[in-house]
């Protein structure tokens, strides 16, 4: 199979999953110079997709690339060890509400602002980070309660962007 076959029989939240493993060296190595930059510009292009329901962009090239199906089943293994660890501290929590396109296009204009936070640092940007790694965990589980934390966490850190700003003019 190729990967671009790959990423078509997969649904957003498996997208999100995707892209929330792209995060996770964010948050962990945040004071690397230049590597926020990469990881920033990600996260707004794949919040500005999901915003518009798209699914995630990866290059031609990456796309056509073939994936040996013993290479598959092992990295399915692990996602699925990974993804057990994860339903103990979220599960679908108002799944109703999970399906509507706008909160998927909100999401996505969530995950966008939580790039530009990165991307322009005001302040402290784990803040943002963990607001973003949060919504794609709410994401990925169709969780609420992760989500609403997510949306505290941007809501949080726009006040200390006002404040700061404010205060420097």
């Amino acid at each position: 199979m190729t990967i671009r076959e790959i990423l078509d029989l997969m649904d957003m939240a498996a997208q999100t999953f995707i892209a929330w493993i792209v995060y996770l060296p964010l948050i962990l190595f945040f004071q690397i110079p230049g590597f926020w930059i990469i990881v920033s510009l990600l996260i707004i292009w794949q919040g500005i997709r999901t915003a518009h329901h798209k699914r995630i962009w990866i290059p031609k090239k990456l796309s056509k690339m073939h994936v040996k199906g013993d290479d598959f089943a092992r990295l399915i293994s692990y996602t699925i060890l990974l993804l057990k660890k994860l339903e103990k501290i979220a599960h679908p929590r108002g799944t109703i509400y999970q399906h509507h396109p706008m909160l998927l296009s909100f999401n996505g204009c969530m995950m966008a602002l939580g790039g530009c936070f990165l991307l322009f640092p005001i302040g402290t940007s784990i803040v943002p980070a963990l607001g973003v790694l949060l919504l794609s965990l709410g994401m990925i589980e169709e969780d609420i309660l992760w989500m609403s934390c997510a949306y505290g966490a941007f809501t949080i850190h726009t006040a200390h962007v006002i404040t700061v700003l404010a205060l420097r003019f």
